[in-house]
């Protein structure tokens, strides 16, 4: 299972949630470019950005959720 690199990836989604960055789509897209340079990449790091995010934002287990289905309901071009 790939996982964001750890070189420091685990690092830039924290600060990109202390920046500011309210949604997975947010930092896998717009902070890590990840979406865009490997789609499937992306959907595999997503509950491990989506850990992380819920740790520094103070997530329940319901709105990762929300997170996961809406991010997975997203269109691939």
């Amino acid at each position: 299972m790939l996982i964001v690199p750890s070189c420091g990836a685990d690092a830039q989604v924290i600060y990109a949630c202390r920046e500011y960055a309210c949604t997975a789509i947010d930092v896998l897209a717009r902070r890590l470019r990840l979406a865009f340079i490997n789609v499937h990449a992306a959907e595999e790091a997503l509950p491990r950005v989506i850990e992380i995010m819920a740790r520094e934002l103070g997530w329940s287990t319901q709105k990762q959720k929300v997170f996961i289905k809406l991010y997975v309901s997203l269109p691939v071009c």
